[in-house]
């Protein structure tokens, strides 16, 4: 099977439900991904000043091929849990709405030939 014909067959995040994006069996957050994450929202927090809260997701294509499990999916914050959640609830219920508009790949493109 080539890069393509497993790309065409991996289901997409927006197509899965909460319980295959977060199963309730998952592992625990990968020691080095954890030191590289904190050192990714240091160095954010560093450039923007203390007047943000950064929030940074990690989410695995692919598992290694010697795990036999989901792939998984890591966020580190430096806001409040409650605000982190209320922000993504807003994010995602505009971004259901508009959806529709944005999500143009399926359409075939004016110039007849896709790139």
């Amino acid at each position: 099977m080539n890069r393509r014909e497993r790309r065409a067959k991996r289901k997409l995040a927006r197509d899965a439900t909460p319980a295959e994006i977060f199963p309730a069996d998952h592992g625990p957050v990968q020691s080095g991904l954890v030191d590289l994450m904190k050192a990714t929202i240091d160095a954010l927090r560093e450039h923007l000043g203390s007047n943000f809260d950064v929030t940074l997701f990690v989410a695995e294509r692919a598992p290694p091929a010697d795990e036999p499990r989901l792939p998984r999916f890591n966020y580190i914050s430096t806001a409040c849990r409650e605000d982190m959640l209320a922000v993504l609830e807003a994010f995602a219920a505009k971004n259901r709405q508009a959806a529709t508009k944005l999500d143009k790949i399926n359409d075939e493109p004016p110039t007849g030939v896709r790139q």
